[in-house]
């Protein structure tokens, strides 16, 4: 399917999967009877597709993902998972979902006018179409782009009380207070990434008195660079191409200026930023191995059961 292409796959889909019907032509007499048939053409099987998802691994990520979402009070929510080493899609939840077997059989325009209703969307896929803040998921791109600049050793101790205060460079009187969850004391890298530390990335990403921080034209360009500013190019349509914030999209689009807060709201998810699940999975995928941004993929292959697999 790499050598098809995305444009001539999905044209392929549409062409070849459902087979072409066999043709035959009807001889009659003068008087109406039958008297014989002549075929013109045989029908033609189509092409079987082989997906990359296992089927046991979606049920339960599905399953995973509605319990979870019961859980919290949530209405809405999507799940991925891929194999690392070839992009491979293994599971690929978005729900609320559907049963796709009601159009194999006909489905009624009564029943598809309820899914196509629904408040939640059944139909939106939110894997690839969503667009979400990332939270915290960032971080480990947060801290490769740091150790890349080199403005920060791994080693080095950040202390994470629970908070850092900022003064207003215009009125030292004015005090802005960004939060943790919780304090963490003092904290490297490794351990500011388990506990999930904001005052360490607040600090990398925005600097914090003697630390130097990443800024937000560097983080703009380490998260392009895990594909967080560009579709994924996988094989479904409708996928969103994400969105990274920056402070001459918000001059131009909000006719506001950059502060400091943008800076440390961006360096752990927050603020206007936009990805999709699907892309938070392939630029996790990059880490795991060892720096290859995969172009994710649900179909394995297509088979013409009447020659060999293409």
């Amino acid at each position: 399917s790499d050598s098809i292409g995305k444009d001539g796959l999905e044209k392929f889909y549409e062409t070849q999967l459902r087979g072409t019907p066999g043709r035959t032509e009807i001889i009659k007499d003068a008087t109406g009877l039958r008297r014989g048939s002549k075929t013109i053409s045989e029908p033609k099987q189509g092409h079987s597709l082989v997906l990359n998802i296992d089927t046991d691994l979606q049920n339960k990520v599905y399953q995973s993902l509605e319990n979870n979402i019961k859980n919290v009070g949530a209405k809405k929510g999507g799940a991925v998972a891929l194999d690392p080493r070839s992009g491979a899609i293994l599971a690929l939840v978005s729900y609320p979902s559907y049963d796709n077997n009601i159009f194999s059989k006909g489905i009624s325009r009564q029943d598809f006018d309820k899914i196509q209703n629904d408040p939640y969307q059944p139909f939106f896929n939110r894997v690839i179409s969503s667009q979400y803040p990332t939270g915290s998921t960032i971080k480990p791109f947060i801290a490769a782009g740091a150790l890349q600049e080199k403005i920060i050793s791994p080693d080095k101790l950040i202390n994470d009380p629970g908070y850092i205060s900022i003064q207003n460079q215009y009125n030292p009187e004015i005090v802005y207070t960004f939060s943790g969850v919780k304090p963490h004391g003092l904290v490297d890298m490794e351990k500011a990434i388990a506990v999930s530390s904001n005052i360490y990335f607040f600090t990398v990403g925005g600097g914090y008195k003697n630390q130097q921080g990443l800024g937000p034209s560097r983080i703009k360009k380490y998260l392009g660079l895990f594909g967080w500013e560009q579709k994924t190019k996988v094989d479904l349509p409708g996928e969103f191409g994400g969105f990274v914030p920056s402070p001459d999209w918000k001059k131009k689009f909000k006719n506001e200026p950059w502060w400091d807060g943008d800076t440390y709201n961006l360096s752990i998810g927050q603020s206007d930023l936009q990805v999709t699940p699907l892309q938070v999975a392939v630029a996790y995928g990059a880490i795991a191995n060892g720096g290859t941004l995969y172009k994710p993929q649900v179909v394995q292959k297509i088979v013409d059961t009447s020659i060999n697999s293409v």
